[in-house]
């Protein structure tokens, strides 16, 4: 998962609560991490605010973050700028390399279902159909089975439910990759974008099919347009010459 070093931070943030007590006399100390809380605040509100997402939305947001701290700094007659400013710029530019190398997750976007299957349609009620292989009992926490049984001229599609606050109008992707044995690493095949608008608490739902696939391993990212991910589906292609059972699903 590319989010790890941010959950990471968290984690650490959570745990430093306990261990670095003593450190939370210093004022300094304390501003610091309450800046932390503000600018993770603001990266979440104002595109819900402003009904966007991108780059220019996250500066804007931690502008308006520093424009905050400075104003609560003064309000207290905080008198040792020096410190404080150097802590909170190495805080601000820190977050700022996680974001442009697409550590920081989508936020607020967030991947609630998703699912590789052999057939997926949209009913007129707005509900989707999927055909899907039974699950073995040991994955009965997963939506779909990884182990794709795929016949030679079939398609294999992959289902997404994407949360989006309210007024978010985005548009995502499917980044289809398969894993090269001879490099020793993924290689992306697709990518293919459907809009989303915010509002609806299940998520707001999509998909996408590939024809031309192999037997291997393969896995389908949900992106932004900028590369972030907010979600990733894993899953292996096993050639077959007889056609799985399959179940019907209403999502």
């Amino acid at each position: 998962m590319a989010s790890w070093p941010f959950l990471v931070l968290l984690f650490g943030l959570l745990v430093g609560n306990e261990v670095f007590r003593k450190r939370y006399s210093k004022f300094i100390f304390q501003l610091s991490i309450y800046f932390i809380v503000v600018f993770s605040y603001f990266i979440f509100a104002i595109p819900i605010l402003v009904g966007k997402m991108g780059a220019g939305v996250f500066l804007v947001s931690g502008f308006a973050s520093l424009v905050f701290i400075a104003l609560f700094a003064c309000i207290l007659s905080f008198k040792n700028w020096r410190s404080l400013s150097f802590s909170i710029l190495a805080i601000y530019l820190f977050f700022n390399v996680l974001y442009f190398t697409n550590i920081i997750p989508p936020i607020p976007l967030s991947v609630k279902e998703s699912g590789i299957y052999h057939s997926v349609s949209r009913l007129d009620s707005g509900e989707y159909v999927v055909g899907s292989e039974s699950i073995p009992w040991h994955l009965f926490y997963k939506d779909f089975n990884p182990k794709f049984h795929w016949q030679e001229g079939t398609s294999v599609y992959s289902y997404s439910a994407v949360f989006a606050p309210t007024k978010i109008d985005t548009k995502i992707f499917h980044r289809w990759s398969y894993f090269d044995k001879e490099k020793n690493d993924w290689v992306e095949t697709n990518r293919i974008g459907f809009a989303i608008s915010g509002g609806r608490g299940g998520g707001f739902r999509g998909y996408t099919l590939k024809n031309s696939v192999t037997p291997g391993k393969w896995r389908v990212d949900v992106i932004t347009e900028r590369g972030q991910i907010a979600g990733r589906t894993n899953f292996e292609i096993i050639k077959v010459e007889v056609a799985p059972k399959l179940e019907t699903k209403i999502k």
